[in-house]
């Protein structure tokens, strides 16, 4: 859920920042980017975050990374330029890609087989579902402040403790033991072709999203 988040939650109040900050000439180029930086700094950190839990845990990073996106994704409550803002949702992305990234590998630790396919399954549903609860909800806020959305990207603070609870660190000699004997894989093309599609889909998505709100307001009849 909290990687669809990054980037659907704000997306309704997109128009009202704009018009927040009359005196930055650049407010429509910035707006902008802070519903897109985040998804660029997913895609440069997240590879590195696989290296990182497998070297220090992943239980660790995924409260680490919880925590930066509570301060990182409620940025805009509090900071007072898009420049500020922009920087909040940038460190947003990288924490972003730590969770995502965690979440995977704990899936792989904790099942397998059928199993581990069923919980994907269960996981893309939860994610595709989450996309339009949160741009509903973040829609439902936008119409009180551009402001208000920026409340939904603390749902961490109720996350961290249930991490802390609920979810165990796989043994590290057992992770290291199956590194060790297991076969070197390789990519297959059906992977390939899957990061192609995604990667198109989610630029049409922004492209879209670029296009809905560099439309001029509706003046009402």
């Amino acid at each position: 859920m909290m990687t669809v988040m990054a980037g659907a939650t704000i997306a309704p109040s997109l128009p009202e920042m704009k018009a927040a900050f009359p005196g930055n000439p650049a407010a429509e180029t910035l707006v902008k980017l802070i519903l897109t930086i985040p998804g660029l700094f997913i895609a440069i950190t997240a590879p590195f975050s696989g290296w990182i839990i497998d070297r220090f845990g992943r239980i660790r990073l995924l409260v680490i990374a919880l925590f930066v996106y509570a301060i990182a994704g409620t940025s805009g409550l509090y900071l007072n330029t898009l420049e500020e803002i922009i920087a909040g949702r940038a460190l947003l992305g990288i924490a972003v890609g730590g969770i995502m990234t965690t979440a995977v590998a704990l899936i792989g630790d904790y099942f397998e087989g059928p199993e581990r396919l069923s919980f994907l399954g269960v996981q893309a549903g939860v994610m595709a579902l989450s996309g339009t609860l949160f741009i509903t909800i973040g829609g439902t806020l936008a119409d009180i402040s551009w402001r208000h959305p920026f409340l939904i990207y603390a749902l961490p603070v109720i996350t961290i403790p249930l991490v802390l609870i609920y979810l165990k660190e796989p043994p590290k000699a057992e992770l290291t033991e199956n590194k060790a004997t297991g076969p070197k894989a390789k990519i297959p093309k059906l992977a390939w072709t899957i990061y192609v599609l995604s990667f198109l889909g989610m630029a049409v998505f922004y492209i879209c999203l670029f296009y809905r709100f560099s439309l001029p307001p509706k003046r009402p009849v």
